[in-house]
C-alpha cells in the first residue's frame, strides 16, 4: 500500500494518472466500486497522491486528484464499518501467536496487542503527543503509528519497567552533537546534542516492542479518521544488553520525552503533522467544491 514520502517523490508517469483519474471522473468512478473495503484503499492512495502534488506545479492533476478524493470519502458509519483485518488474521489460525526465539524469521500475531488488559503495553507520550513523530509526519498524517512492548513477566512487569524508566531523573545527557545530512536538500544540520544516557534503566532480554501502522482516510467532513485496517507490523526483541540498550532509546524518547528538552522538537513535530493534515483536507475541500457531487 502507500508508501510514498509526501512532497519529496515525485509521480512517476503523470501522463498515466491523468488518464486514470479522467476515467474515473468521467464515469463517475464511485458508483462502480465494489464496496468500503475497496473504497478505503483506494482512498488512501488518491490522498498519498495528493500530498505529493501539492508543492507541485501541476494544480489541473491536484484537482483532478481533490475531486477524486472529494467523491471517494466516506461517512463515518461506513469506516466504522470497515474490517479488522488483525482480528481476520487471527482468526484463521495461520500464524504463530507468539515469537519463537529458535525461529526468530517466523511471523507472528499476538492475539491481546491490542486488548488493554493483556500482556502488550502501548506506550504514549506523557503530555498525550505521538511517539512516532517522524513516521506520522512523513505519511502526512495518512497513517496512525501506535508502539506496544511487553516485557517477560507480563503486563505487570511491562507496567514496572516503564514506571522505573519515567520516574529516572537523567534519561538523557549532552554530548558533541553529530552533524547529519538533511533530506532531500542534502544540507548540512547539527543533531540534538542530548543523547541516551547510557546508565538509563535497560529492559530485559526477551523484551520485544511492536510498530502498527493503521489507515487514516478522509471523511465526508474533509477530516482524516482512523480505520480499523491494519497496513503493517514490525518488531523488534532484545537478546543482549547492547541491543536493549539501543533499542531503549526509541522506547525512552516516547515515554518520557515530555520531561526532557526533546519536548520542544518533540511538540513541533506534532504540530506540523497536525497542520499537515488540516491544510491537507482544506486543500482537498477547496479543490473539489467546483465538482462537488
Amino acid at each position: 500500500m502507500d508508501n510514498s514520502e509526501p512532497y519529496f517523490d515525485p509521480i512517476s508517469d503523470p501522463g498515466r494518472l491523468n488518464s486514470v483519474l479522467d476515467e474515473f471522473l468521467r464515469t463517475h468512478g464511485k458508483t462502480h466500486s465494489p464496496g468500503n473495503l475497496q473504497r478505503a484503499p483506494l482512498l488512501n492512495d488518491a490522498s498519498a497522491a495528493f500530498d505529493v502534488m501539492a508543492t507541485g506545479e501541476d494544480r489541473p492533476l491536484r484537482r483532478k486528484l481533490a475531486r477524486v478524493i472529494g467523491q471517494l470519502r466516506m461517512p463515518t458509519a461506513a469506516i466504522a464499518s470497515l474490517p479488522d483485518n488483525y482480528g481476520e488474521a487471527l482468526k484463521s489460525e495461520k500464524f504463530a501467536k507468539d515469537l519463537d526465539p529458535q525461529h526468530p524469521e517466523i511471523a507472528f500475531l499476538p492475539p491481546d496487542l491490542f486488548d488493554s488488559n493483556g500482556s502488550w503495553v502501548q506506550i504514549g507520550g506523557s503530555d498525550g503527543g505521538l511517539v512516532a513523530p517522524m513516521h506520522v509526519e512523513n505519511m502526512s498524517g495518512r497513517s496512525v503509528f501506535r508502539v506496544f512492548i511487553r516485557c517477560p513477566g507480563g503486563r505487570k512487569a511491562t507496567l514496572s519497567y516503564l514506571q522505573t524508566l519515567n520516574l529516572y531523573r537523567t534519561p538523557w545527557e549532552l554530548k558533541p552533537a553529530e552533524i547529519a545530512t538533511r533530506y532531500p536538500t542534502h544540507e548540512s544540520v547539527r543533531w540534538d546534542p542530548f543523547q541516551l544516557n547510557t546508565e538509563t534503566p535497560q529492559f530485559p532480554d526477551g523484551t520485544i516492542v511492536a510498530l502498527v501502522r493503521q489507515m487514516m482516510v478522509i471523511n465526508d467532513r474533509f477530516e482524516p479518521e482512523l480505520t480499523p485496517i491494519t497496513q503493517a507490523g514490525a518488531g523488534s526483541t532484545s537478546s543482549s544488553p547492547m541491543r536493549g540498550r539501543c533499542r531503549c532509546s526509541a522506547v525512552t524518547s516516547g515515554y518520557v520525552r515530555a520531561r526532557s528538552r526533546h519536548t520542544s522538537e518533540s511538540c513541533r513535530r506534532r504540530r506540523s503533522a497536525r497542520r499537515n493534515r488540516i491544510a491537507r483536507g482544506r486543500r482537498v475541500q477547496a479543490e473539489s467544491e467546483p465538482a462537488a457531487v
